[in-house]
């Protein structure tokens, strides 16, 4: 998998993921940062049943980042008034907030990056 300038190399064959680095490295400056465990805010976890992907570290930043830890929730989250003076002075933090939600809920790891294979 790439990712602008990150890579992450899988396989089961130890020997052909160190060839593949020493490959890269005569061509790149590339840094080796060991076994996976975070990438693009998703997380990785190992057991003997296969490998969990979550995004629990993201969420919890979003909540902090956006200063949410002690919201609370109401009924209707939205102004249900037609009046136009409710603009937002700086939607800046409201675009951001958007855009990390849809992040969060189009990776959907809850769902669909659960992987159970053997390590």
């Amino acid at each position: 998998m790439v990712y602008v300038d990150d890579l992450i190399l899988i396989g089961n064959d130890h020997s052909m993921i160190q060839h593949t680095k020493e490959t890269l490295h005569t061509t790149f400056k590339i840094k080796d940062f060991g076994e996976l465990k975070y990438f693009l805010g998703i997380e990785f976890a190992r057991s003997n049943r296969g490998i969990l992907m979550h995004q629990r570290k993201y969420a919890l930043e979003l909540i902090a980042d956006m200063r949410l830890a002690g919201a609370k929730t109401i009924t209707i989250p939205m102004v249900s008034s037609n009046s136009e003076d409710l603009v937002l002075e700086d939607p800046t933090g409201y675009h951001k907030l958007i855009g990390t939600l849809l992040y969060l809920t189009t990776t959907r790891s809850d769902q669909t990056l659960l992987l159970l294979c053997k390590v």
